[in-house]
């Protein structure tokens, strides 16, 4: 049985199929977006020794910043059998990404007086209703399950096509795990099953199935053509294939609660799912599905019941504070996928990362503050970065005396604590780790855009070393760093001298 088939079993399961041509069709004419290609090359160049190192099949990632659409570009292979290139319209699996996309949903039928955020959830849950082990099913509420403090254990499992596996129907899941093992209101707990409960009240409230749902309230009025719920992954075109560390594709797969982590789209369209959480409004908006007052409770904090607030997550949104600044969001993960969308309010900043493979070292995850540091480079002091003293600001130039063909460094040091170089006549490159060891300046991150840099096995990694000896002059030593770069064997770190004079 296809997994297509599986997914709209017994269980409800949607399986909201793209409109294949629309997909592909849209990678076709998918360009990448750079507004200013050399702003964002160290990121780029982290990417691609991520895809070389992990072997991660591809990352895309989509940037908005004031409103404005500033990168938006995939790396490596969405599909690596077929070779085909991801894209900013690449589908992928948002894994738990999909958990505000589920909280939206039950908003918009709070507005619309179907739902009450502060009734009982079993108030919609049909015949099948959740138990209490301890506590009181009635204090476990839809606002505390979208919180995740409504007491619901812990619980996440996934059913392989290749092994014939049958996702049970829901009302089984509810049977087995719609359980109150905590006292609603007494702490978080992070729970898929109870995602899993706000997709079943959805569907027993509009009377549609989820996919049909979420297609007619959420995707097609903010115009995300891509989106979709329980896509059959390797049946359909223009899909990431998911793959498990590198070498080892996944068969297709499901899950039983897939209001948590079953839906899928592009990083383009999540940046605009995103936007929209932000502003309010997006272009090309074609339909109302929140107002800015339903858009704010998402993400406020909740009071536990000893008074205190879970600062940590509103309603399907991650929160609280990063780089300095307010921040929303999710990350997502499982076999195969991992995802992120982190808004900055303040800032007017929407990060999207998405991947359709794993690293063991939340590498993936770490692009996105990159990002941030790029796009903002005072948040590298705000997170405790390189501070730079009076006399290390400022413009440096020398060279990095490699054998007989030095290689020319001009080195810009501002007062934020953002570092950009300027290596031969390559682009002016932001660097994406500043910090102080002692008194010497370390600089990571750093793309060598001129080429391998003569050294056979060397990707163009750089990391700088540099002391400040005197007013006018620092040096140190400049390291081609390639120890990481492969995943099978190691590479090389070859140092050189560099000697540098304030300008």
């Amino acid at each position: 049985m296809s997994q297509q088939k599986r997914g709209c079993g017994s269980m409800k399961k949607q399986c909201l199929l793209l409109l294949i041509s629309l997909c592909v069709a849209a990678n076709a004419a998918a360009a990448s977006t750079v507004a200013d290609p050399g702003r964002f090359a160290p990121v780029s160049g982290k990417i691609r020794d991520l895809i070389t190192y992990w072997k991660v099949p591809s990352i895309a990632v989509a940037v908005a910043y004031k409103g404005q659409v500033i990168w938006e570009e995939g790396f490596g292979f969405s599909d690596p059998e077929s070779k085909v290139p991801a894209t900013g319209q690449t589908v992928y699996s948002l894994a738990s990404v999909s958990k505000p996309i589920t909280a939206t949903a039950i908003m918009t039928l709070v507005q619309k007086g179907k739902v009450r955020l502060d009734d009982p959830i079993n108030r919609y849950l049909g015949d099948d209703k959740i138990v209490a082990r301890i506590g009181n099913t009635e204090d476990a509420t839809i606002r505390r399950v979208a919180n995740h403090t409504a007491g619901i254990m812990p619980h996440y499992k996934t059913f392989d096509a290749d092994r014939g596996e049958q996702v049970p129907p829901f009302s089984q899941t509810i049977q087995n795990f719609g359980i109150l093992v905590i006292p609603p209101g007494e702490r978080f707990v992070y729970s898929n099953v109870g995602f899993g409960l706000l997709g079943h009240a959805v569907e027993t409230v509009s009377g549609k199935e989820l996919g049909t749902y979420l297609k007619e309230a959420i995707f097609d009025p903010l115009g995300l053509s891509t989106a979709g719920v329980n896509l059959a992954v390797n049946e359909t075109p223009g899909v990431a294939k998911r793959y498990f560390y590198g070498s080892q594709k996944l068969p297709d797969y499901d899950s039983e609660t897939p209001a948590a982590g079953s839906m899928f789209m592009s990083a383009h369209d999540l940046l605009r799912f995103g936007l929209f959480h932000l502003k309010g409004a997006i272009p090309g908006q074609t339909g109302a599905v929140l107002t800015r007052s339903s858009i704010d409770e998402m993400r406020t904090p909740l009071r536990l019941n000893d008074g205190h607030l879970n600062e940590q997550y509103g309603l399907g949104w991650e929160i609280g504070r990063k780089h300095g600044l307010k921040w929303f969001g999710h990350d997502g993960g499982m076999s195969g996928v991992t995802t992120i969308l982190a808004i900055y309010p303040t800032a007017d900043l929407v990060v999207v990362v998405l991947s359709n493979g794993m690293t063991e070292d939340d590498a993936i995850n770490s692009l996105q503050d990159d990002i941030v540091h790029m796009v903002l480079p005072a948040t590298v002091a705000l997170d405790g970065g390189f501070i730079p003293t009076r006399q290390e600001v400022g413009t440096w130039r020398g060279s990095i005396q490699k054998d007989n063909e030095p290689i020319s460094v001009e080195l810009n040091i501002q007062k934020d604590g953002s570092v950009f170089i300027q290596l031969d006549s390559g682009p002016k490159q932001g660097v994406l780790l500043s910090k102080k060891e002692g008194p010497s300046i370390h600089l990571e991150g750093v793309r060598a855009l001129f080429g391998n840099s003569g050294i056979s096995d060397a990707p163009g990694q750089i990391e700088f070393n540099v002391t400040l000896r005197s007013k006018n002059h620092l040096s140190g030593y400049a390291a081609f760093n390639a120890l990481r770069a492969f995943g099978d064997r190691w590479g090389s770190n070859i140092s050189y001298w560099i000697d540098m004079q304030k300008m």
